[in-house]
């Protein structure tokens, strides 16, 4: 595996260690989340047998980008995990408003398609 490859099981491990580094935000804003009555999310796993196409690993390869416009990421997958996890925390009013609408309504609404 190269530096442009991350396996599935490590992408999952690190939201893990994200979630439980967030509980203290995590309770307050989510009380009711099974995830958060005593249990850490890697507990609450249930390994089901792997489906047809399941990703086992994701891989971006920004070479190309790189060399024809200086392309490069300006953060890890793990740092990438922790600014959406908190841009969900910090905007939970904007998308849980979805959640009580149908999502093509919304989509029609929003982008007029």
């Amino acid at each position: 595996m190269n530096h442009f490859e991350k396996q599935q099981i490590v992408a999952r491990e690190t939201l893990y260690e994200i979630f439980q580094q967030r509980n203290c935000i995590l309770r307050a804003a989510f009380p009711a989340s099974p995830a958060l009555n005593g249990k850490r999310a890697v507990e609450l796993i249930t390994h089901v047998r792997d489906r047809l196409g399941h990703d086992r690993r994701y891989a971006i390869n920004y070479t190309k980008a790189k060399h024809d416009l200086g392309y490069a990421p300006a953060r890890d997958l793990a740092a990438g995990l922790r600014s959406t996890l908190d841009w969900y925390l910090a905007n939970t009013r904007w998308w849980r408003a979805l959640l009580g609408r149908d999502y093509a309504d919304w989509l029609e609404k929003n982008y007029r398609r």
